[in-house]
C-alpha cells in the first residue's frame, strides 16, 4: 500500500500518472477495475496554497501557520502574532490590500475574502502578498495600531486538479460532498469520490493511453501469482535442491 504521493511517483514511473477520470464512461471503467478494493487512490488532489496576485511565490519561512486543522477552509488571514490562519472564505473580516507603490493598506470594512479581493483589485492592486519579513512586520503594525486581531491577506487554496495537470471538469462527488482532506479516493462500491488524508496507505489506480483511449490499472498492495507445478513420478521431496531447480524451470 502507498500514500498518495508514493502512488503518484509509482504511476509516473510505470504508467503515465495516477488516474485522471474525464467522464462518466471513464468513471464506470475505473470503477470496474477497482472492484474489491474499497477505497482506492485516484489522481485528483487539492492544489497548494497560493497568492491572489499572479506570479507571487508562497514562502513558508515568512509565515508561520496558526492552525493545523485546515479542513475545508480555503482562505487565509494574518494575525497580530505574524501567523497565517485558514478560515472560511465567507467570514466577514477586515483585510489588507497591496498598493501600486508596493505598500500595504488596511481596509477597515468587513468583507468576505472574495469581496475583499474584488475591492483590492478595483481600488488598489490585489489582496496583500507577504514576500518578506518586512512585509509581515509592517502588516502586523497596521493590525496593532487599529486594534484588529487578524485580517484577510491574499493567500488562498487553489482549485482541485488532476495529477497530470488537467483541469477538473467531470465530477463524481459523494452527496453531500465532504472534502476536508487534500487527496481523493474512489469508493469502488458506488463509483463516487471523496477526500482522504494523503498519508493514508491504499491501493491505487494508474492510467495509460490518451484522449478517449484511457486504460486503467489497479496496483494492489501485493501481488500473488498462483502457479501449477507438474511433479513427475507422483511424489517428490520439495527440499531437494534438484527438485527445486526443476520447479524454477517450470515457473
Amino acid at each position: 500500500m502507498k500514500t498518495w504521493a508514493e502512488a503518484q511517483s509509482y504511476c509516473r514511473e510505470k504508467f503515465i500518472d495516477l488516474a485522471t477520470i474525464p467522464s462518466q464512461a471513464a468513471n464506470t471503467e475505473a470503477q470496474k477495475e477497482a472492484v474489491g478494493h474499497g477505497h482506492i487512490w485516484i489522481g485528483l488532489y487539492n492544489a497548494s496554497w497560493r497568492w491572489s496576485q499572479e506570479g507571487k511565490e508562497v514562502k513558508t519561512w515568512v509565515l508561520g501557520k496558526a492552525n493545523d486543522n485546515v479542513g475545508s477552509r480555503r482562505c487565509a488571514a494574518l494575525n497580530v502574532y505574524g501567523k497565517w490562519m485558514a478560515k472560511d472564505c465567507e467570514i466577514l473580516d477586515r483585510f489588507v490590500c497591496s498598493t501600486a507603490d508596493k505598500r500595504h493598506v488596511l481596509v477597515k470594512q468587513y468583507m468576505s475574502w472574495w469581496d475583499a479581493q474584488t475591492f483590492c483589485r478595483k481600488n488598489h492592486v490585489d489582496l496583500s502578498s507577504i514576500m518578506t519579513n518586512m512585509d509581515r512586520d509592517f502588516i502586523i503594525q497596521l493590525l496593532l495600531m487599529s486594534g484588529t486581531s487578524n485580517a484577510w491577506i491574499g493567500l488562498y487554496r487553489g482549485e482541485w486538479a488532476w495529477s497530470d495537470g488537467k483541469k477538473l471538469i467531470y465530477k463524481s462527488l459523494e452527496s453531500p460532498p465532504q472534502w476536508a482532506s487534500d487527496c481523493t479516493v474512489m469508493d469502488q462500491s458506488t463509483g463516487t469520490w471523496r477526500s482522504r488524508p494523503c498519508h493514508d496507505r491504499l491501493s491505487f489506480l494508474c492510467y495509460s493511453g490518451e484522449g478517449s483511449f484511457l486504460c486503467y490499472s489497479v496496483v494492489k498492495p501485493s501481488a500473488v501469482s498462483l502457479v501449477k507445478i507438474r511433479l513427475v513420478g507422483g511424489s517428490a521431496d520439495l527440499t531437494d535442491p534438484m527438485v527445486q531447480e526443476s520447479i524454477l524451470q517450470q515457473v
